[in-house]
């Protein structure tokens, strides 16, 4: 199995969906979500943490810039009628805390928009995930400006879901301290 892959973006294939990266002159073919595909750049260094999907007919790679993206890829296969380009599709629309968010509160209609998901799909993926995804699929990505946020505000007592929620809105791109005093704020605003 090949767990990641660290090497230099050699080919960005027009479809759009996926990439070479070269790896000591062995180039790999990955699928990519569109959103890593606007990071690419040809002849950068990247380390896509990946999934090895095998069938009878193909053998196929598909890439991530980050581990909590690939688990909720993992976690979305294990959803019946959900296949890799599919969970691609998820991942590249819609944002990790969204999706959480969305299945925490059994609210399909955020998958309905994705292409390729239909209205029974997205009720089962919120049916047969919701027990099993947590806010812990956004802290274990230790670094990232949510998973900081996160914990910031859950080591001040809220809650992951009242947490989740308050941080949707805000600015991902913002350092974790405005995220923290932003969020802050939409939970003070709240009636307790």
């Amino acid at each position: 199995m090949i767990a990641c892959i660290t090497g230099t973006v050699d080919y960005i294939h027009p479809n759009g969906k996926h990439i070479v990266v070269l790896v000591h002159d062995i180039g790999y073919s990955i699928a990519v979500p569109a959103t890593v595909l606007e990071q690419c750049r040809l002849h950068d260094t990247i380390t896509l943490y990946t999934y090895h999907h095998v069938r009878e007919a193909a053998v196929e790679l598909y890439g991530f810039l980050a581990r909590p993206d690939l688990a909720m890829f993992e976690q979305l296969l294990s959803v019946s009628g959900v296949g890799p380009k599919v969970g691609v599709a998820i991942i590249a629309h819609v944002s990790l805390v969204d999706l959480v968010t969305a299945i925490q509160q059994r609210d399909p209609t955020l998958f309905v928009k994705v292409p390729g998901v239909g209205k029974k799909i997205a009720e089962r993926i919120v049916l047969e995930l919701h027990s099993n995804v947590s806010t812990e699929s956004l802290v274990n990505n230790p670094g990232s400006s949510i998973s900081d946020a996160l914990a910031a505000l859950e080591s001040l007592g809220y809650s992951g879901s009242e947490s989740l929620s308050a941080l949707q809105t805000i600015d991902k791109t913002w350092p974790v301290s405005q995220q923290v005093r932003a969020a802050l704020q939409q939970l003070g605003k709240r009636p307790g």
